[in-house]
């Protein structure tokens, strides 16, 4: 996931870029949401931008390692399907 692939959030986006660029940038962040609006994704394109060796203003370079890195995002829909009674 990279900013480039989050639609919206555009001034969230530019406020994290802004933090990376100037080196401020807080030990600990909460990415919190109303259910589906794309907190989690952003908190990956954000991890993936702060690790980049090679990032650019606007995203990660998506050639070094770190830009590469494989996130992988368990795939809860069964679970949470069960949870409410659904199956």
């Amino acid at each position: 996931m990279y900013f480039k692939d989050i639609i919206g959030q555009e001034e969230v986006k530019e406020r994290l870029r802004q933090s990376t660029r100037t080196g401020i940038v807080p030990h600990a962040q909460l990415f919190t949401e109303q259910g589906g609006a794309g907190a989690f994704p952003l908190a990956l394109a954000y991890a993936r931008y702060l690790n980049c060796t090679n990032r650019t203003e606007t995203d990660a370079c998506g050639r070094c390692p770190s830009s590469r890195f494989a996130f992988r995002i368990p795939d809860r829909s069964q679970e949470r399907e069960k949870e409410r009674g659904l199956r």
